[in-house]
């Protein structure tokens, strides 16, 4: 019995591992609150992200398809792509500050050889360092980005946002062989769909796990936010407060208290 147990168990490990094959989709990763962007996950390590962009009002919509393909992994079968990096991903050049935090709340700011950030206008400690010790470089910005300059990193993605100015680089930049992936945070349309972008970050650094884990820690800190009892969440006036002003007086919390002693107190005679 037991040998027929065994054999029944390896037949169904031989039926399993011969139902994958190499460059088979096997995960769709879909994220909870951005709607921009999902990523296809391969058997052999490959990985597609597929972004697909929503119009706004000021920007147009954006679809791309990008494939990973470390070492040794294998092409997805049946699927398309429109750009492709081959190996390990070193080398990055980010437009916007934004896309910058990304790479430092992921530990992984030595990819990112070009910014569009100044580094005494720079408040990502990491990039900050690394511009000043030379491993990153400001590269301009939209309205003044120094292509040359760009080239000479040889950056294996370039992350631009979806602006007609930013569009516009891209696709000079794109003329001269360049991939450019557009970042579509701005079109999410709440905090946190702004905030998993993260994630896309994490696929192309191969940090995709660290990436969920900080979305997961950052949602519970925002609900800590959202959720304050309405004791709590005071209404503040934009007023500039004077040498006066209390705690009391700036969140107006005196005129609910007088308001309140006026219904609920009792009158007493200090004669008794």
């Amino acid at each position: 019995v037991v040998s027929s147990q065994q054999e029944i168990s390896a037949s169904e490990d031989s039926v399993s591992s011969a139902a994958v094959q190499p460059g088979e989709l096997i995960e769709t990763y879909v994220p909870e609150y951005a709607k921009g962007f999902s990523i296809e996950y391969y058997e052999g390590g490959a990985k597609i992200i597929d972004t697909h962009i929503e119009a706004t009002a000021s920007t147009a919509a954006a679809a791309q398809r990008i494939l990973l393909l470390p070492a040794g992994a294998t092409e997805p079968l049946d699927a398309q792509w429109d750009g492709k990096i081959e190996g390990e991903v070193t080398s990055v050049v980010t437009l916007a500050s934004s896309h910058a935090g990304h790479f430092a709340n992921l530990d992984a700011v030595d990819v990112v050889k070009g910014c569009s950030i100044k580094p005494e206008s720079c408040y990502v400690n990491s990039l900050k360092t690394a511009l000043e010790n030379g491993s990153a470089v400001y590269v301009g910005t939209s309205s003044s980005l120094d292509q040359e300059l760009i080239a000479s990193l040889a950056p294996q993605v370039i992350f631009v946002g979806g602006m007609s100015s930013d569009v516009e680089v891209a696709q000079k930049l794109e003329e001269s062989g360049l991939l450019c992936v557009y970042f579509g945070d701005f079109a999410e349309e709440d905090y946190m769909g702004r905030a998993q972008w993260i994630e896309l970050i994490g696929a192309f650094v191969n940090k995709d796990q660290q990436a969920r884990d900080f979305i997961r820690e950052n949602k519970a800190q925002v609900d800590e936010v959202l959720y304050v009892p309405a004791a709590l969440a005071l209404h503040q006036r934009p007023a500039v407060p004077g040498i006066r002003s209390t705690f009391g007086t700036g969140t107006e919390l005196l005129n609910s208290l007088r308001l309140m002693f006026s219904r609920l107190a009792h009158h007493r005679c200090p004669n008794g």
